[in-house]
């Protein structure tokens, strides 16, 4: 892998690759267990994937994609924060005539929140905790096509990698107080709407 990081420099040089991305729908939604206020929201969105790496045989190519969106609920007691960020890799080993071979991919769909607490309704902010959840998948330890590696294999079509699913399972995710005490409730549940290129 720190062979791929450290030839980052190559990446101008590959001007042939055609702009690939990825089109999501994702349901977020708060509650806040004190009051029994809510708010969801549903965004439909795109990532493209960008070039990140190349191997100096040009064997190995790997694509990085990113989008993030945030939900806030504000009640009488409390101002919620939900974040969502996904991120994922795509690895594409080819021969030594450029035909793509197979592909791999690892994701990581995080989520964070805040819960700020109010001691007299309506204030417009007190104590504020903020929490950072594990990511959904995996992340990237290893080149991804070392036998140890966490990356998943995905089918090529007509050369591209097709994304998986698997990690974009619903979450629920328990956000709290400054006391420790569970408070609001994030969830998040994204589909997978297809490949554009």
């Amino acid at each position: 892998m720190n062979r791929l990081l450290g030839i980052m420099a190559m990446i101008v040089s590959s001007t042939s690759l055609a702009v690939v991305a990825d089109q999501f729908r994702c349901e977020l939604e708060v509650r806040d267990m004190k009051t029994g206020e809510h708010t969801k929201s549903q965004q439909e969105f795109y990532a493209s994937r960008i070039l990140t790496g190349i191997t100096p045989d040009r064997t190995i190519q790997i694509t990085t994609a990113n989008s993030s969106s945030n939900l806030e609920l504000n009640t009488k007691k409390a101002r919620i924060n939900a974040n969502l960020s996904i991120r994922y890799n795509h690895a594409v080993k080819f021969d030594y005539q450029n035909r793509p071979l197979q592909a791999k991919q690892d994701s990581c769909i995080l989520m964070s929140g805040s819960y700020c607490n109010r001691s007299l309704p309506g204030e417009k902010e007190g104590v504020c905790v903020t929490a950072e959840f594990a990511c959904m998948g995996t992340e990237p330890r290893t080149g991804p096509f070392d036998p140890k590696s966490s990356w998943s294999p995905v089918p090529l079509v007509d050369g591209i990698p097709q994304f998986s699913s698997e990690s974009l399972n619903g979450r629920i995710h328990l956000i709290s107080d400054e006391t420790g005490t569970a408070s609001a409730i994030a969830a998040v549940n994204c589909v997978h709407l297809g490949t554009l290129k």
